[in-house]
C-alpha cells in the first residue's frame, strides 16, 4: 500500500514537471522568436546620462521613502 502511494506520488511529481518543463521551452521559443521579427522596427536612441541619482540602501523596516 505504501508502495503504492510513493509511486502514484512520483508519478504524479513527473507528469507535472514535465509539462511546467514543456511550457516553459515553449514560452521561451515564442518569446524569443517574438523578438526577432520585432527587432527590425526598433531605433535605440541615447538619452543624456548625467543625471544620476545615487540612493542610499533602505535601513531596517524601512519599506519606503518619500523624498520631498
Amino acid at each position: 500500500m505504501l508502495k503504492r502511494k510513493g509511486v502514484i506520488a512520483v508519478g504524479i511529481f513527473s507528469v507535472l514537471f514535465g509539462a511546467a518543463w514543456w511550457t516553459n521551452g515553449t514560452i521561451d521559443r515564442h518569446l524569443y522568436l517574438h523578438e526577432l521579427q520585432e527587432e527590425e522596427g526598433i531605433q535605440l536612441l541615447q538619452t543624456d546620462t548625467t543625471k544620476v541619482i545615487l540612493h542610499e540602501p533602505f535601513k531596517p523596516r524601512e519599506y519606503i521613502r518619500i523624498i520631498k
